[in-house]
């Protein structure tokens, strides 16, 4: 469990890094194998502190590649997106915040947030 939650923390971490940026998601569209995991997306809502919507279609990196292409192409979202076959709302979790401020404290001492 503790590796699955160093995991998603990591990408919290990326996620964190577009917020600084001035990106202000909505929510995260979860793909690939794991995403395949009820838990795990469920970890992931809860960590990110945004829904996570699953696609029917969960091998979807080469349509994500495009719909990022296209993105930057047409500097506009695109509108189709896969359909979501599963939503995540964030929720508490025991333990979850001391976590987080132990991430934080760690990023912080190995200078992480200033790349």
């Amino acid at each position: 469990h503790a590796v699955v939650e160093g995991v998603t923390f990591g990408l919290a971490y990326g996620l964190d890094a577009l917020r600084r940026a001035g990106v202000a998601p909505t929510e995260v569209t979860l793909i690939g194998g794991g995403s395949a995991s009820d838990a795990w997306a469920q970890l992931c809502a809860d960590i990110f502190g945004l829904p996570v919507v699953r696609p029917t279609i969960v091998e979807a990196a080469a349509s994500g590649a495009a719909r990022q292409a296209q993105w930057a192409v047409e500097a506009k979202r695109p509108r189709l997106a896969p359909a979501p076959s599963r939503r995540f709302e964030p929720r508490s979790r025991p333990g979850l915040e001391e976590a987080a401020a132990g991430m934080a404290a760690l990023r912080e001492m190995t200078g992480a947030d200033r790349l």
